[in-house]
Order: structure tokens, then C-alpha cells, then sequence
């Protein structure tokens, strides 16, 4: 029998709906929307904090996340993996490399591979700008959710 490989990451803002109440961790957040958001409740596996991905030798991919004490899986969370993967493994593009692709793709010049890398570049860029304009958003709803 092969084996498979287990891959890990840190949660991601949108899964730490853990909230501070007291001492207690508890998942209301993701409880109240469970429904909607269409996540299943499954038993952990590991009883650690992250998101996991597991693909078997078959080609199938599983993933979920933990919070030690309850585990949650829905049907796009694999492919969510893989593209959350492939941005934080990515080496972005020097300014001068980003140019030299984006005159290739204006000439129709691009291979795919190049043409894969400079979109997995932008995706990258856009990501980050999200991510530090949406930091102070973050930071002011922390101390407001805190005040109360």
C-alpha cells in the first residue's frame, strides 16, 4: 500500500472564528453558519490547530481544519488548499522578470509555463495588497469585539 502525504498550514483569517470569551474557545461563529456556509462537522484527526490536506495515492484530496477539539471539512476546501499553497510557496517576480513576461504576453511570445508564473505573480501582489489594506480593518474590529 502507498503511503499518503499529510500537508499543513496555519489557519486562515476566515477559519479562526474562535472567539475569547472568558477563557473559552469555542467555534459560535462557525456553529451559527454552519448551515450556510456549508461545512461538515467531522471527528479530528489530529487534535491540532491548522488546516490539512491529504491526497491519496488514488488522486483523491481531502482537506479540513482543526481546532483541537472539532474538525470542519466542506467540498471546496482541497482546492482551496492547493491554491493557498501555491501562493505562500511563491517567490514573487523581481520588478525587471515581471516586465520581461508582460512584453512577452504583449507580443503573444508567452510559453504557458511563463504565462502561469506571471498570473501566479499577480494573484500573489493582489493577495498581499488585500492583506495590508484589510490589516487595520482587522486591528479596529479587534478592539471593538475586545471593548465589549
Amino acid at each position: 500500500m502507498k503511503n499518503t502525504s499529510i500537508k499543513r498550514l496555519e489557519l486562515e483569517s476566515w477559519q479562526k472564528l474562535v472567539w475569547d470569551r472568558g477563557g473559552q474557545s469555542t467555534w459560535g461563529v462557525l456553529e451559527l453558519n454552519e448551515i450556510a456556509t456549508g461545512l461538515c462537522k467531522i471527528e479530528p484527526v489530529y487534535f491540532k490547530i491548522g488546516w490539512y490536506y491529504k491526497r491519496k495515492w488514488t488522486g483523491v484530496a481531502e482537506s479540513w481544519f482543526e481546532n483541537g477539539e472539532e474538525a470542519y471539512t466542506s467540498s471546496g476546501l482541497a482546492e482551496s488548499f492547493e491554491y493557498s499553497l501555491k501562493i505562500l510557496s511563491h517567490i514573487p517576480l523581481s520588478e525587471r522578470t515581471r516586465d520581461s513576461l508582460q512584453e512577452l504576453q504583449r507580443e503573444h511570445l508567452i510559453s504557458k509555463k511563463q504565462k502561469y508564473l506571471l498570473q501566479t505573480d499577480k494573484e500573489w501582489r493582489d493577495l498581499r495588497e488585500i492583506r495590508r489594506s484589510s490589516f487595520f480593518t482587522h486591528n479596529d474590529l479587534y478592539e471593538f469585539l475586545k471593548g465589549n
